[in-house]
This record gives C-alpha cells, structure tokens and sequence, in this order.
C-alpha cells in the first residue's frame, strides 16, 4: 500500500544487476484463438460510489456480486444474485462507520460447498491509518441474516490484518491472512519484525482453529490467492527475501499440515518496497494455475504457470503480456478446460484497460482480449474474474468520474 512511483522507477534501475527471467517453456500464442470471446456490459444493482467488487459462483448457476458502498457516516457491505438474466433485490452483509475501505485490500464472498455463504471485511481498531483487523461472517439463508462476526487472528495487536484468501477446508471454512503484529511498531521496510502469512479455520459452529504461520517472512501488501485441488489447499503469495526479492512462493496444506514454502519461479525481482500486486490461482482437479505480476529486470509482464500435480510443482511458465502491463491478475478455468487470466494495462495518457487471455489445455495463448476500460490510478483497484457455466464475468471499479462506479461484463464464446 506503500508503494510509489519513484519507488518502482528506483527498483527498475536495479535492472542490471538482477537476473533474467527463466524462458517461456509453454507454447507460444499465435494470437489467433481458435475459440474467440466476445464481451459484453451489464447492468449492475450497485450504486454510483460502489467499489471493490467480490464474485463469486453457486453450484446451481448463480452469480453473486458484492461491493462496498458509503452509507450514513461509514460504509456496507452488499451483495446481490444474478440468475436467469434478473438480480435479487441487494441484501447486506455488514455495515458500520469504522471500516477500512483500500483500494488493494478488498473484501470477498464464498459460496462454501454446503451452500453456505461466507465474506470477510476489514474494521480499524487503532489510530494509526493501517491499523486493522480481519471480520469473517456466514450465512445459512442464502445472505438474508448473518451469524456474529468473528476476528480469527487473536493476537490482540493494533497492526495491520489483511489481504485474505477463503477457501473450503473439508467441512469449515479455511482462511489465511498476512499478519503484521510483529510490526505494530511500524512499517519500515529495513526495521524490525516481518510480516507473516497464517493460516487459521472456522468451523460450522463457530469454533476457531489455532492459527498456524505457514510463512513468517512476507511481501507487507500483495494480495494473496488459494484454491483447492483435491485434498489439497494451495495458496500462493508474493514472498520476501533478506535481499527484498519480491518473488512468488507458494505452500500446500494436506492431512492437517503445511508444506514448506517453495518458490513458484525464480523471476529475481529486487524490490525494496511492496509492489502491491499479488498472484492469484484457481483449480480443477489436478490441474491448477497460477498467475501474477513481475518487474524483474525492469521489465513488466504477466505471466501464467501450470501445475498438473495438484499444485506440487509448477513446472510450465509462458509470458501472457510483457509490453508494460498494470498487473492486478485474476485467474479462472473456463468450462472447455482452457484457463483465463485478467490484468489491467495502462491505455494512455490517463486510462487503463482491463484485458484477458485465454491460455489452451496445451499451453498456448490465445488473443487478447479488451474487457473494458478504466482509470489507471489505485482507485480502479483489482477486477475479479469468475466463470459460470459457459460465461466468464469480469467486474471492476470505473474510476474515472468524479464518483467510482462497478462495471460488469460477460465473456462468452462468439
């Protein structure tokens, strides 16, 4: 959240002295797609100054769309359920005048597997500006009342809790968090303590597991991503290096433990602040893929990697876009078992756009496709990906009026 421009233009200079990125050992995209998408906007039921979208999918066909709108001195959180061409009447999760609304470390929405629904937001607790805490709430009818949120770090500590990821973890819901009490102190970069990624579980009738750190030395503000594979929890984060390599790493959680961490690829980007701009993945079966953003070497560029061991190893790297993209990645499997990943790309002077690519079964990428467009400063935030039957939707914040207001589009194939 501390990164500035002259920061990233600092690391950029370091170009010479860091390692080159490994080659591409996927196919190359020929940019003819065999399988073209075609986009096109919706309506949404979100208000003007709406922002941070969440998506997410039911098992019959749903969509849900969540946001954060202002409300009477404070804020709320939303949702509403598309089907059958039609949105519900907007139902809400939680609302109060201390949340913590920033554009990178967003709330989200899960549908668990029993068809519980499952969000977390942020709440300040302190008076500095990035002192927070994590809130998690579920629901049993389908968003209309919400159980008595919970906080699952218990440390105690006013410091930053944040950039979560949920995930189904057998029958409770799995989370983890980057955790910044051994900073409370403050947040410099070469002073003491580090940020931790954790790992705790809620379990249907409210009781906490112990919290576990899967990674006690962390980037302080990437986003971080988890999927399911199996029996298998993988979750993938942006590391932190005693060098201030700012690399992916990634860890399996299987029969009740974590693995070690392992880097997802050695990209060798030096770094001395947090970029902001995490990876994120998403699973089918076997397969999982991961994707995120690099300036190693001074170079940006997205890039995609496959996993076809349940996320043991991710041995297949292609770059999707290497012509100065903004970053902020999603990633989903579409339902012909191609994977598609949304980034943003500057569109000067002043605008971005929100772009996809879709990645084949083999490996190729296809073409490029333009989602839409919006602003390029930090208001615009992450767009979030989720695919339903046949359809992928894309939701972002459009900031570039004076008031933000939530895009929707779908993708599906021409």
């Amino acid at each position: 959240m501390r990164a500035t421009l002259p920061v990233v233009l600092a690391a950029a200079s370091l170009a010479g002295c860091q390692p080159q990125l490994p080659p591409a050992d996927l196919a190359p995209g020929t940019g003819d797609d065999p399988r073209p998408m075609a986009a096109s906007e919706i309506a949404v039921p979100a208000p003007e100054g709406a922002s941070l979208p969440m998506l997410a999918a039911t098992a019959d066909g749903g969509l849900l769309l969540g946001w954060t709108e202002p409300a009477a001195g404070g804020h709320r959180l939303r949702f509403a359920e598309r089907r059958g061409g039609a949105w519900s009447e907007p139902r809400t999760i939680a609302e109060g005048d201390r949340f913590f609304v920033n554009w990178a470390d967003t709330p989200s929405l899960l549908v668990l597997p029993d068809g519980r629904l499952a969000a977390h937001w942020l709440v300040k607790t302190g008076p500095r500006g990035y002192d927070y805490e994590i809130r998690l709430a579920t629901s049993g009818d389908g968003g209309r009342t919400w159980s008595k949120p919970v906080v699952p770090h218990r440390d105690g500590v006013d410091a930053e809790h944040g950039f979560v990821s949920l995930f189904p973890q057998d029958d409770a819901l799995g989370m983890v968090w980057l955790d910044g009490r051994a900073m409370a102190g403050g947040h410099s970069h070469d002073g003491p303590g580090a940020t931790a990624l954790r790992h705790a579980s809620l379990a249907a009738d409210g009781t906490l597991s112990q919290e576990t750190v899967i990674d006690d030395r962390v980037c302080d503000c990437c986003q971080t991503g988890a999927a399911v594979s199996g029996s298998r929890v993988v979750v993938v984060y942006r590391d932190r290096g005693d060098d201030e390599r700012r690399d992916i790493s990634f860890a399996r959680l299987e029969a009740g433990a974590w693995s070690a961490p392992a880097e997802l690829g050695r990209d060798g980007w030096i770094m001395p602040a947090c970029p902001v701009n995490g990876p994120q993945l998403a699973a089918r079966g076997s397969r999982v893929a991961a994707a995120w953003f690099t300036s190693a070497g001074g170079s940006a560029r997205v890039r995609f990697a496959l996993s076809t061991d349940a996320g043991v190893t991710f041995p297949h790297h292609v770059d999707l876009d290497g012509d100065a993209p903004l970053g902020r990645v999603d990633v989903d499997w579409l339902a012909d078992g191609d994977a598609l990943v949304t980034w943003m790309r500057p569109l000067p002077p002043k605008s971005g756009q929100v772009v996809a690519r879709r990645v084949s079964r083999e490996g190729a990428p296809g073409e490029q496709v333009v989602v839409g467009e919006t602003g390029a400063a930090r208001s615009s935030g992450f767009p979030r990906l989720q695919v339903v039957g046949d359809t992928a939707f894309v939701a972002w914040t459009d900031s570039r009026g004076e008031t933000p207001r939530l895009k929707l589009v779908a993708l599906a194939p021409r």
